[in-house]
């Protein structure tokens, strides 16, 4: 088999996968409603840098309850998201996927792109590091820390911010950065 059959497999396989991950956001978006939409949009929000900066600063306060779990919480999330954010934009920049409101003829998401990049998902990545690495730390039920992780990276898909491709590789690293 000489490379050019090789790289035209590679085409191939390449374009059946964002077919079935353009069909997937597709049919995942059929679900939208006002309500859900609304609870989605919030959801999508906690993942946002902004959202992460106030929360790990509101931990960092020296006074309340908690001041010393609060802190190992937050001494566990920061490190990890930023080498989150730092994996995925550096794979955004290399990948070059446009979100589906670019790439999909008539699609329309329901909040600004933060950047014109889709693949990885960071909002997934950075949710599922910082979670996991507070819910390592503390433990307990800190583990029911995933489940705004959940909603967070679902949220990203509802919106149609994201192609499931991009959640689930996002998802992927967040998970592995999170658990080290």
């Amino acid at each position: 088999m000489g490379m050019s059959e090789v790289a035209t497999r590679a085409k191939r396989m390449q374009h059946f996968i964002f077919s079935v991950d353009r069909n997937g956001l597709l049919w995942l978006t059929d679900f939208r409603h006002p309500h859900l939409n609304r609870a989605m949009e919030v959801a999508s929000r906690m993942g946002d840098w902004d959202a992460w900066t106030a929360t790990l600063l509101g931990f960092l306060v020296p006074i309340g309850p908690f001041k010393a779990t609060r802190r190992r919480a937050a001494r566990a999330a920061l490190p990890r998201i930023l080498l989150a954010l730092g994996i995925c934009f550096a794979v955004k920049k290399v990948a070059r996927r446009a979100r589906p409101s670019v790439a999909v003829e008539g699609f329309s998401t329901l909040l600004s792109d933060p950047d014109p990049y889709s693949f990885p998902s960071s909002h997934a990545a950075t949710s599922w590091a910082a979670y996991l690495g507070i819910a390592n730390e503390l433990g307990g039920l800190a583990w029911l820390l995933t489940v705004p992780a959940v909603l967070t990276s679902y949220s990203r898909l509802h919106v149609g911010a994201h192609y499931p491709l991009d959640v689930l590789i996002g998802t992927g690293i967040g998970v592995t950065i999170g658990l080290t």
